[in-house]
């Protein structure tokens, strides 16, 4: 199984969009993040986000490039300051890849709990729309298997350039 954890791309302020969706640095960004996370072969059969606009937006970028054909699921326990527990049971249940949309600090304590059994490690960095692959090895053990962030998108040279 794969599980993967995706943090929401960058909203507008407050002050321009009282609900905060995405700016427009943040569609560019999810948009190249998408692209790779496609061509990695990203095939969650569900996408679950928060009720959150910034985190539908990311989502819905997401499961357009993956060409997701399920309806993306508004879930409780995926908000900034949500208890890890109540998704963690739920993983260890799950067997199909899921992926996660929400937000920090919530994504990073989730990653640290399920990669070291706690929480409180500061153990991965979530900027804005980054993509964590975690696969679930023997035992319930997960690891890490790949991360995509917008900043390592930059790097990434198109083939038709080389």
């Amino acid at each position: 199984m794969n599980l993967y954890l995706v943090r929401h791309a960058t909203a507008m302020s407050e002050f321009d969009d009282p609900l905060r969706g995405l700016s427009e640095e943040g569609n560019a960004d999810i948009e190249a993040v998408a692209k790779i996370v496609a061509s990695a072969g990203a095939a969650p059969a569900r996408i679950c986000q928060s009720g959150k606009k910034r985190a539908r937006e990311t989502a819905q970028v997401l499961a357009k490039h993956l060409r997701f054909e399920g309806v993306i699921e508004e879930a409780e326990g995926l908000d900034p300051m949500d208890l890890t527990d109540t998704w963690l049971d739920r993983v260890d249940s799950i067997d199909e890849d899921l992926m996660l949309v929400g937000h920090m600090p919530y994504m990073g304590k989730f990653a640290a709990l399920l990669l070291t059994g706690n929480k409180e490690r500061d153990f991965v960095d979530f900027t804005t729309a980054t993509v964590l692959c975690l696969k679930r090895g023997g035992r319930g053990a997960w690891y890490i298997g790949w991360m995509v962030t917008p900043e390592s998108c930059a790097a990434v040279v198109p083939v038709d350039k080389v």
